[in-house]
């Protein structure tokens, strides 16, 4: 690539916050890169190569004999999108070529994933260490993420009518606030302990 290509695609990757999305994407982007061609300028690109390659996408096989999931096609692809609207953002690029990439519809496969009340009952009641099961508690009760669930700091933890809530910080900066039954409320601070205000709720090894 040319060094003003290296650059941006730099710059782009830095912007992600996650190293492992970093590494994700910059795994990605070389796969649309070889495609293309390696020594293609980025701004050469129009929605025809794009076009292609998603034809690509469609008719690759994994090491199983399978096609490539709808789910996998829309990563990669979302990935090329991704990197040009932030070139063109920055006015590295004049014109986006991926808006009109037409994105494969990704199955519906939420009722598959779905557990019954009595099988979550049953997940909770099967753990044995107190401090798991109620953190599987606030996540079931509360809605959480699992991510926003390990950063709980108890300054996030407030009382209100119907019990307690939950300040839950998620991805994008977005925060929200969620209710808790008190009998989950209750039970909090028999985990608290000596833990201060801006202490983990749910702390592990790795917290500081």
């Amino acid at each position: 690539m040319r060094l003003e290509d290296d650059q941006i695609v730099e710059r782009w990757l830095e912007s992600k916050a996650a190293s492992s999305t970093a590494e994700g994407y910059a795994s990605d982007f070389e796969r649309f890169r070889e495609f293309i061609g390696v020594d293609k300028p980025l701004e050469s690109v129009e929605l025809g190569d794009l076009q292609r390659y998603a034809k690509r996408l469609r008719a690759k096989k994994t090491s199983k004999g399978k096609k490539l999931g709808a789910g996998r096609q829309r990563r990669l692809l979302n990935v090329v999108r991704s990197f040009y609207a932030f070139a063109v953002k920055l006015e590295y690029l004049p014109k986006n070529p991926a808006l009109g990439v037409r994105l494969p519809k990704a199955e519906d496969v939420l009722a598959e994933r779905l557990l019954t009340r009595e099988e979550v009952d049953q997940i909770i009641a099967a753990e044995e260490d107190p401090r798991n099961q109620l953190l599987l508690n606030v996540i079931f009760y509360s809605g959480a993420r699992v991510s926003e669930a390990i950063n709980l700091e108890w300054r996030h933890v407030q009382p209100n009518l119907e019990g307690g809530q939950l300040t839950l910080f998620g991805k994008g900066g977005e925060t929200r606030t969620v209710v808790i039954p008190l009998e989950i409320y209750e039970a909090l601070p028999k985990q608290q302990g000596c833990a201060g205000e801006n202490d983990y709720v749910f702390p592990s090894q790795k917290s500081p």
